[in-house]
């Protein structure tokens, strides 16, 4: 009988996994023994949620595109930890207070989500709302807020947020999360604003992150705007900080392999493969500008870029750069991986 030779062929590196960032985080005050796990609007009934803010929240979302989303029980409404794969996070009953929505941003942040957050229902006009965003003074690249409230079709009361959550979940699916999540296509019909706020109250708003819903005549009720809390002008944009946050979970997702390998240029070359197909997977669907690669984004993970305590602790580093805004100018960061320390 002839002898069988057996070879381990390495398989290369592996599609990276492009993480969906609409599973939506709800934190209520109604008591649960658990949090719930809601895929339809009949489970919000199932899950015994009484009606209010986060079941008239809940059902928005489901009706203008969300799929999946998860009941947390808090009775300050702040949870230490968020559930994992969370992209959206939203506290509909805490009505825009200030030192309710600080740890929520602070868990959002922590988890890689976005906290959306509601105006008060009384902020009615443009002067109001600047007067509570001013009084806030919150600088949170992971929080975007909305206003006015919205009305379901019966009248009744629903958070904004909860309606951004819906439509920004509906745009993900149907185009990207790199596409702005407002504007035309933004439609949160059949909800419509409680208030009708004109372009003075848009112009008010605006520089201050905070997203409107408005009524266009021929084009329904649109969401306005898509902006974070931020000043910072790289973050300024709720799609181009929620893509970001795509690539960075995708990427330490596929990548956990490399905290079981050597150290060395081998790690550092097929990490970098597995990277760059990603970033190309991304740039052939159309989330980067440029008209090529290399106008699209760049990447690099050198050894002799890497300072030595980072090699020693055993940490692998990707820099990278995506065109978001427009070709020629990357938003740079840095992607820490856990690799094998030396000895």
């Amino acid at each position: 009988m002839p002898e069988v030779a057996i070879e381990e062929m390495s398989p290369g590196p592996r599609p990276v996994e492009m993480l969906e960032m609409n599973r939506l985080a709800v934190i209520g005050r109604f008591a649960r023994e658990r949090p719930a796990r809601l895929r339809r609007v009949e489970d919000i009934a199932a899950a015994g949620l009484p009606e209010g803010r986060v079941a008239a929240g809940l059902r928005a979302f489901f009706e203008l595109g969300g799929r999946e989303a998860v009941y947390l029980p808090s009775l300050t409404l702040a949870p230490v930890e968020l559930p994992e794969g969370m992209g959206l996070v939203a506290a509909p009953e805490a009505d825009g207070d200030w030192t309710l929505l600080a740890p929520l941003a602070e868990a959002a942040r922590a988890a890689g989500a976005m906290l959306l957050l509601d105006a008060p229902w009384a902020a009615t006009s443009g002067a109001k709302l600047q007067a509570w965003r001013q009084a806030g003074g919150a600088d949170w690249k992971d929080a975007a807020a909305f206003a006015p409230w919205m009305l379901a079709a019966d009248g009744g009361a629903v958070p904004p947020s909860m309606v951004a959550a819906g439509v920004v979940a509906r745009m993900e699916r149907r185009l990207g999360v790199w596409k702005a999540p407002s504007g035309v296509q933004a439609t949160a019909d059949p909800y419509r604003p409680a208030v009708e706020l004109d372009e003075r109250a848009q112009s008010l708003t605006s520089p201050l992150g905070v997203n409107l819903f408005r009524s266009f005549p021929g084009r329904g009720h649109l969401l306005w705007g898509g902006r974070t809390l931020s000043s910072d002008v790289e973050w300024r944009y709720l799609n181009v900080r929620r893509t970001v946050r795509m690539v960075e979970r995708s990427l330490t997702q596929a990548l956990r392999w490399a905290a079981f390998e050597a150290d060395g240029e081998l790690l550092c070359a097929s990490a970098r493969m597995q990277a760059d197909a990603f970033l190309h997977q991304l740039f052939r669907q159309g989330a980067f500008q440029g008209q090529t690669p290399q106008q699209a984004y760049f990447l690099r993970c050198e050894r002799t870029s890497v300072a030595e305590d980072d090699r020693v602790s055993g940490r692998l580093i990707l820099e990278m750069g995506l065109a978001l805004t427009r070709p020629g100018e990357f938003l740079f960061w840095r992607l820490t991986l856990p690799a094998a320390a030396l000895d």
